[in-house]
């Protein structure tokens, strides 16, 4: 497997072996025989970076025995405007992981993908599964403020204000 690519999303994923917290690092997708692995960096609740650290768990991926250019890191944030910084990612790693480097989010990315792709191709028998994901759509959109009640709490803070205020 030719590994370096244009882009982490034309990597074909094959026997994935997933686990979360080894070695630190938030997600790790790996293929059994090592051809790949994808390294998830998850700043949801806006986590500081810390010094070298998507250098660290590169470099321990390298260790397992994946080789560089079939490395992939995913900087997952809550809605995009925290960046990975150079504390955590040097300049250097960055130019080496070149298009194996992306910043995603879960306003934009993560969300849509759940509601659009995900909860409509639930199989009907599989409920527990869909309410699942269904409760998780609505923490992340009451973590992002868009909940249905964010938005009618938001609309009742105003109203309260404009009359208190004579406005």
């Amino acid at each position: 497997m030719l590994c370096r690519t244009n882009s982490i999303y034309s990597l074909q994923i094959l026997n994935p072996v997933i686990t979360y917290n080894k070695d630190y690092i938030d997600g790790l997708i790996e293929d059994r025989s090592k051809e790949y692995a994808i390294i998830i960096e998850n700043k949801i609740c806006n986590a500081p970076d810390q010094y070298k650290q998507i250098e660290r768990y590169y470099k321990q991926v390298i260790s397992y025995g994946v080789r560089k250019e079939c490395i992939f890191v995913i900087y997952l944030t809550l809605d995009g405007r925290k960046k990975v910084s150079e504390y955590s990612l040097p300049d250097s790693l960055r130019k080496e992981l070149e298009g194996n480097f992306v910043e995603i989010n879960y306003k934009d990315n993560i969300l849509p993908w759940l509601k659009n792709d995900i909860l409509p191709n639930i199989m009907r028998k599989d409920y527990l599964l869909e309410s699942g994901i269904e409760q998780y759509i609505d923490y992340l959109e009451y973590e992002l403020g868009i909940s249905n009640l964010d938005k009618l709490i938001q609309g009742a803070m105003n109203d309260f204000i404009y009359e208190t205020l004579n406005l």
